[in-house]
């Protein structure tokens, strides 16, 4: 995965939307001859403990909805229903893996389910298995060819996995079948803007805005655009904007933090990553980007600290060990990587050279 997307991954994959994974399988389905039939007769007592398992999710409390949707399991083995609920749960609950098996266990006994092919997608890109789930929308996609869930599942994995031009593709497919999807326009802007293609995406972002005036999704595409093309004083005052309505917003904080930082004012940055961090200890881009102010404002021993800390809990994170390659190597101590000499070219690079949210 691009680097630059990574720390919209997580997010991102979350509003893909859900279609009846989390109901009682269809008696039939029209797009789908051959999918299972379900009994008549499903008995009460499974019916019950689905009933408690989907109120406990519902109010957050999955280990409890996990034992419910287990007890439905006991009593009707191998039912499409509860396994998918539980499939579904278990990617709520980030076990993707867990997922993947549960949705192959569904698919083996309800071939070709759309429903169920539609979670497995899901579950194997949040397991970062992007290739496979390309191919798993793919499938879908030649029985249901114009899908808009299918279409769009598509394309966000193409950018997680960094496949621009071919998330690009099914942006713009979905959007010749499903012109005003405000959804599926700020995916192809958020896309582009990762593809550099910075002035396109700010005419996609600013027909969202003449749609809908108040969508913040799309202001923040456009600071962040503002900062990547190193219009530093317009994604300043962009951000600014949106932070007073929402003043505490760690992502709004984090990002504004990394253009001061762009800017040049260190300090401030340094003030609004420790706010962050004093209000979310664990926020991994918060450190990361504290890590990398302070070591362009020449505190290496501090960044270095903050470096380590990541990678105690996220031994492969990137960021976190190009930034103590990086670090190592001003403080004069190389590990063998290009990095920036000490001096005066130690300075931090342009604005917009500068790694991508």
């Amino acid at each position: 995965m691009s680097a630059r997307t990574f720390s919209l991954f997580a997010c991102a994959l979350l509003l893909l939307p859900l279609r009846a994974v989390l109901a009682e399988p269809a008696k039939s389905d029209a797009r789908n001859p051959a999918a299972y039939t379900v009994p008549e007769q499903t008995g009460a007592e499974r019916d019950r403990w689905l009933a408690e398992g989907d109120r406990l999710k519902q109010e957050g409390k999955y280990d409890e909805a996990r034992q419910a949707y287990i007890k439905a399991d006991r009593v009707r083995p191998n039912d499409p229903a509860v396994l998918a609920r539980r499939a579904d749960l278990e990617l709520r609950r980030g076990n993707p893996r867990e997922a993947i098996a549960l949705y192959g266990r569904t698919l083996a006994l309800q071939p070709g389910y759309y429903d169920f092919r539609i979670g497995l997608a899901r579950a194997l890109a949040a397991d970062g298995r992007f290739d496979a789930s390309i191919l798993e929308w793919e499938g879908i996609l030649e029985s249901h060819p114009v899908d808009y869930i299918a279409l769009l599942g598509a394309a966000q994995t193409c950018g997680w996995a960094g496949q621009f031009d071919k998330a690009i593709a099914f942006y713009e497919r979905l959007l010749t079948h499903h012109t005003n999807s405000i959804e599926g326009l700020l995916g192809l802007a958020s896309v582009l803007a990762w593809n550099d293609q910075f002035d396109r995406a700010m005419d996609i972002y600013r027909r969202v805005m003449v749609m809908d005036a108040e969508n913040r999704e799309a202001q923040l595409g456009m600071a962040r655009v503002y900062g990547w093309q190193g219009k530093l004083q317009q994604a300043r005052a962009a951000y600014e904007e949106l932070l007073e309505a929402t003043p505490d917003d760690r992502v709004l904080l984090v990002d504004y933090a990394k253009v001061l930082a762009w800017s040049e004012e260190y300090a401030a940055a340094i003030r609004i990553y420790e706010r962050v961090l004093a209000q979310d200890p664990e926020n991994t881009q918060a450190k990361l980007g504290l890590a990398r102010v302070l070591a362009w404002n020449g505190d290496l021993d501090r960044a270095e600290r903050i470096y380590d800390e990541v990678l105690e809990q996220q031994p492969r994170n990137r960021d976190a060990v190009m930034g103590k390659i990086q670090v190592l190597h001003w403080g004069g101590r190389p590990l063998g990587a290009s990095a920036k000499p000490r001096g005066e070219d130690a300075a931090p690079p342009a604005p917009a050279n500068k790694p991508k949210p």
